[in-house]
């Protein structure tokens, strides 16, 4: 308990010491019209680099919206040439369906003119 004591009180003496010479040696530096200075230039670059930002941001955003109105008009153009081919199919096939019922009325009555010709 005896050596505790004296260890306590030790520690105690020696803290006691340094946070006085810490004190001692402390000197608190002058803030100069200079430093005063070079803060307000910092703080007038960030201002400036805050703009700076600020129009990158918008350039970004209205690059957004150019890149979503080209995707539009690339989705509708897509969407137009399906259009424009089922159209396109659509009318060549009605017309080859006209000429094979045409071809189709030609040959049911073909026949009936060849036997005709034969009996004469």
């Amino acid at each position: 308990m005896k050596r505790v004591l004296i260890l306590i009180s030790l520690l105690t003496i020696l803290n006691s010491v340094t946070v006085a010479f810490a004190k001692q040696s402390f000197q608190q530096v002058p803030f100069t019209q200079e430093d005063k200075e070079r803060l307000i230039r910092l703080e007038e670059g960030q201002k400036s680099i805050n703009q700076r930002l600020d129009q990158i941001s918008d350039d970004i955003k209205n690059m957004r919206d150019d890149a979503k109105w080209n995707f539009r008009l690339l989705l509708g153009a897509i969407a137009i040439m399906i259009g424009l081919l089922f159209w396109d199919r659509r009318t060549a096939i009605s017309s080859v369906e006209k000429r094979i019922r045409e071809l189709e009325v030609v040959i049911a009555t073909s026949p009936a003119k060849l036997k005709a010709k034969a009996h004469k």
